[in-house]
């Protein structure tokens, strides 16, 4: 489906996405955002990206086509580690 080398840069992708969708979120909880109302429209399209794009990961990572044992690589292992992190630390924020 995917080469090695374009896996890899979707997974970096979708770290940084996932890490830009972070920080915009603790500016907002901050304050200090000069147009909130417009910060608060693009960080919600941007969680949506954001989640699409972990969605599609994982059905990429665990697609049922692929013949043979599903092996997660010390690199799909940190790359899973930081989201779910990520995923954390982004209920935290929404919740408080």
């Amino acid at each position: 489906m995917f080469n090695k080398y374009t896996y890899n840069l979707f997974v970096d992708f979708v770290i940084i996405i996932k890490i830009i969708y972070i920080l915009s979120l603790i500016r907002l909880k901050i304050g200090g955002v000069q147009y909130h109302d417009i910060v608060v429209i693009n960080n919600a399209k941007l969680e949506i990206v954001s989640n699409t794009l972990i969605f599609l990961l994982l059905i990429i990572v665990f697609w049922p086509g692929l013949k043979g044992d599903i092996c997660i690589q010390h690199r799909e292992r940190e790359s899973f580690f930081l989201l779910g992190v990520l995923g954390l630390f982004h209920i935290i924020t929404t919740a408080v």
